[in-house]
Parts: C-alpha cells; structure tokens; sequence
C-alpha cells in the first residue's frame, strides 16, 4: 500500500517522498490531527521521508492540535516542506513554526517545483 485517503487528507508516496495533500473540511481539532498522523504513520511502516504537505485547503487548526503535529506529527519525518499559494496561510505557517518548533526541517513554499528541490536533498 503506498496511498491513504480519509476524510481529511489524501497520502501517497513517490520517489522516496511522501506526498501529504489536505482535503477541504470544517474543524481541524486533536482529533482530526490524531487521525492524519496515524494514517501517515501507518503508510510509512516505519521508514522516514521528507514530506510534502499541500495547505493550500487547510483550515486553521486548534491549538492542541498545533502542538501534537510540531511533536507526533514530526515522527518518521525527515523534513517537511509546506506548500500553499495563499499569504494568509504562508502566515498561519509561518506563526506555527515559531511559536510550535517542529523537530525537523521545516520549509514554506509558494512554488511546488521548489518544495521539492528543498525535499530532495533529503531522499536517501
């Protein structure tokens, strides 16, 4: 199995990186963040990749799942680069890297063909 897909987040992984892309929905609580790090763990079985994360439809998270994605959401991560094309969310994510510290490598990006080149760096 190298592709997830639930109610919050479609998965899959290529060419040594893992592709994480949101799916628009209402509340973004600890349960939905519980929920997309299970899932991606699950598609890893146990390898780290440097991910990809499409915000572009992300809606604003809860505090509390703030903080579990800058910690648990950093597991088997090598590095994530975040890509969005919207200021408010280059922002939004922006304020969660200061504020939430996520133990990796942490990128944002307004070009895809740029995330990636920053991801590739980190394929083994």
């Amino acid at each position: 199995m190298n592709y997830i897909r639930n109610e919050y987040a479609e998965l899959y992984i290529e060419e040594g990186i893992l592709y994480f892309t949101y799916l628009p929905f209402e509340k973004f609580d600890i349960d939905v963040a519980e929920k997309i790090v299970s899932d991606r763990l699950l598609l890893q079985k146990e390898v780290s990749f440097p991910i990809l994360c499409d915000i572009r439809q992300l809606t604003l998270p809860t505090l509390r799942a703030r903080r579990f994605l800058a910690l648990k959401g950093s597991v088997l991560a090598k590095a994530v680069a975040y890509w969005t094309d919207s200021m408010n969310k280059e922002y939004m994510t922006q304020f969660f890297i200061a504020v939430d510290r996520p133990l990796i490598p942490t990128a944002i990006f307004v070009s895809r063909a740029d995330a990636l080149k920053y991801l590739k760096a980190f394929v083994e």
